[in-house]
């Protein structure tokens, strides 16, 4: 995939509404039960690939597909932050299965997953704290 020129950044921005780092970022130009699409040179890209680039040093391979951590669907959540990389034909709901049982026993990774950090208060327990971006 090539890079976007400026005025097409602009565009694909102006279809994203931002908004706070946790957050979904709903897709503006999704249509009821469609996958974000971007037109680019009259071919329609996903904009979950796109993001992902926008955002990662490498492009995504071809073998890959982007998933949401955060499951959104409807909108279309394209937060870079909730898109992760995965071999074609991984299944959201058997990605989150594979990350639970690897988390298993380890109350670190599990609260990662649901988005928090663990922060040490003087009792000697942990509260929860929204992970930082």
């Amino acid at each position: 995939m090539r890079d976007l020129t400026p005025k097409e950044l602009i565009r694909f921005w102006s279809y994203v509404d931002k908004r706070g780092p946790r957050e979904c970022w709903p897709w503006l130009r999704s249509y009821a039960g469609t996958a974000p699409m971007f037109c680019m040179d009259s071919t329609a890209v996903s904009a979950l690939r796109l993001m992902y680039n926008l955002h990662h040093d490498e492009p995504v391979p071809d073998d890959m597909t982007i998933l949401r951590r955060c499951g959104a669907k409807g909108f279309g959540c394209v937060n870079p932050a909730h898109l992760i990389a995965v071999k074609n034909g991984t299944r959201y709901g058997a990605w989150w299965k594979q990350q639970l049982d690897a988390a298993r026993g380890d109350i670190f990774a599990l609260a990662e997953l649901a988005g928090f950090d663990l922060v040490a208060v003087e009792s000697g327990y942990y509260r929860l704290a929204p992970c930082q971006p």
